[in-house]
């Protein structure tokens, strides 16, 4: 259902914006010109953490890169399709009879892991596998990324009780976890489009004092990203077309 009501409202965002050819064509310029910025700015900061050595710079790497993260062009707000696609790889490395191919998936799958590393799902399951077999990975360098996440996206006391205060997420296992954080039981939750800005929001009825709260989770930049992504490759694709 989430995947459906995202599409629908990303679907709504293109249509609109394809009303006008000449004026996109444009647009789609500047935002390819904006994305490919990003995307070499959030190469760099991804250097910077795989070199880190005593980890000094690390927590204000991580902070960047889940900046610049939505302009990757393999960044999804759809964790679980990310993380199937990592247990494949860690499938695939196990089960090859190849030991040539087992280590190509192997790379793979740390490549995907730091390419991803600020997405919280697939941090988590990371940091799990790496725990149980450190062929995965570093468990004590996923854990202090998973503790720095974690800083990062939730700050005891504070609630997002009106759209000016919503959380911003990424991803939806940032939304997750904050919704886990806040605790209570959801008794209604509904997606709105303000002005350009989405929020999910969602009544939520607290165990102890049996009162309901309205929370706000604003998911602007995963709307934004896609529809971006999508506005650059259908006109990638149109200029490629051969000319009748």
């Amino acid at each position: 259902m989430r995947h459906f009501v995202f599409f629908l409202i990303l679907g709504i965002s293109c249509a609109g914006i394809a009303r006008n050819s000449a004026a996109q064509g444009g647009d789609v310029g500047i935002i390819k010109g904006i994305y490919t910025s990003q995307e070499r700015a959030c190469s760099k900061v991804m250097e910077q953490i795989i070199k880190e050595k005593d980890q000094t710079k690390l927590e204000s790497d991580i902070y960047q890169y889940r900046n610049c993260y939505a302009y990757r062009p393999d960044y999804s707000p759809f964790s679980d399709d990310l993380v199937d696609q990592m247990m494949k790889l860690a499938f695939l490395s196990d089960t090859s009879e190849d030991p040539e191919k087992a280590q190509q998936n192997l790379v793979a799958y740390k490549d995907f892991v730091y390419y991803h590393i600020v997405d919280i799902g697939v941090l988590k399951k990371a940091y799990m596998m790496s725990k149980d077999d450190p062929r995965y990975g570093n468990p004590v360098f996923l854990g202090k990324v998973l503790d720095i996440m974690k800083r990062i996206l939730y700050k005891p006391g504070y609630y997002p009780l009106t759209p000016e205060t919503a959380y911003n997420i990424l991803t939806y296992s940032e939304e997750n976890y904050l919704l886990a954080k806040l605790g209570g039981e959801i008794k209604r939750s509904e997606t709105y489009d303000v002005y350009g800005k989405v929020y999910n929001v969602y009544d939520i009825k607290d165990p102890k004092t049996g009162k309901t709260k309205t929370y706000y989770f604003e998911i602007t930049v995963p709307i934004t990203a896609l529809k971006n992504r999508k506005m650059i490759e259908d006109a990638e694709s149109n200029t490629s077309l051969p000319k009748q």
